[in-house]
């Protein structure tokens, strides 16, 4: 087994993760870092609209990134339709101070899980159809191989990655983004063709954003699994951008059904209801589960064996918190 992260959580959420095997996937604009994604992405604009306006052969390129951003309505990603859904991990176990900010004040659980065996989670797409419901899981033919002509669900990964911090490491992304902006053009294209090209690939460019945090945040040596809305990016908003082209392949590429994820919402004391998804797991990767410092009943242990065993994780290792957090 290699190195674990740990997910900190309440006993009705444990009790979901252990029936289900699934974690849940938040809305980024639901976390409790109201700056989450924007800290990186407001550098980004904020960077293009300077390049735009100095001389240069790249400025064109530029110009076209922060068109096809009005046209997505994209320049504050609190407002894009693509949302990006995240799931929080961090190295830190049986600490304070994940105690009192994600576990329940010291009354849940640290569900330890390996990460290796977490690394890329296969989450489910679904086709949404046009009254906006759910239809059905998208399903995928196999090309080749012994098993060719069997139909597959289709999934698309959520990765496990590590959180950096600070300016500096928020720069170097905004860096690599704008050198990709530059990938994106080409050579000789028109203006219309540029800012197509900036839109369909605008969900790469998403997908860097929750990897970057304030140094505020340092302390919680996080890792995160993300993973967007609508499968490729083509969003409504990006599909209506490229129609509003009126070009060829553009016009190609808006047409066809949404695939999405499975987009569910649970009820919040303040938000009303928050947007999430549901990340399915191995099993296997649930290796430790730290019962919180607060919970003192002499049975504990004994009913989150009974839990566990039950539910298909009877090889997890359940331990006592250490920690000296008390009620």
């Amino acid at each position: 087994m290699g190195s674990i992260v740990y997910h900190y959580t309440d006993a009705q959420a444990f009790e979901g993760v252990v029936e289900n095997a699934t974690l849940w996937g938040t809305d980024f604009r639901y976390l409790n870092d109201s700056q989450e994604l924007i800290y990186t992405w407001a550098a980004f604009v904020e960077r293009l609209e300077r390049l735009a306006a100095e001389p240069g052969q790249d400025s064109e390129v530029y110009r076209a990134q922060l068109r096809a951003l009005e046209l997505m309505n994209a320049r504050n990603l609190m407002e894009f339709d693509d949302a990006m859904f995240v799931a929080c991990f961090t190295e830190l176990a049986d600490r304070i101070s994940q105690w009192t900010h994600y576990g329940a004040m010291g009354r849940g659980f640290a569900l330890g899980f390996d990460a290796e065996r977490m690394s890329s989670l296969q989450v489910p797409q679904y086709n949404r159809a046009l009254d906006g419901r759910l239809d059905g899981p998208v399903v995928a033919t196999i090309a080749g191989g012994p098993e060719a002509g069997q139909q597959i669900e289709l999934t698309w990964n959520g990765y496990l990655q590590k959180v950096v911090y600070g300016d500096a490491a928020r720069d170097l992304v905004v860096d690599e983004l704008i050198e990709y902006v530059q990938r994106i053009a080409e050579d000789g294209a028109s203006f219309d063709i540029n800012v197509g090209n900036c839109i369909s690939h605008t969900h790469a460019l998403v997908h860097r954003l929750p990897l970057v945090k304030h140094s505020d945040f340092e302390h919680e040596r996080e890792h995160r699994i993300t993973i967007t809305e609508h499968h490729g990016g083509r969003s409504p908003n990006q599909k209506a951008a490229l129609r509003s082209l009126g070009r060829q392949p553009f016009l190609a590429w808006s047409s066809g059904e949404l695939v999405t994820v499975d987009v569910q919402f649970r009820p919040h004391e303040t938000k009303l209801f928050v947007p999430y998804v549901e990340l399915p797991f191995e099993r296997e990767a649930l290796v430790r589960v730290i019962i919180g410092p607060v919970v003192n009943h002499h049975l504990a242990a004994a009913t989150v064996r009974r839990m566990l065993d039950r539910n298909g994780f009877r090889h997890t290792q359940i331990d006592p918190s250490n920690s000296s957090l008390q009620a």
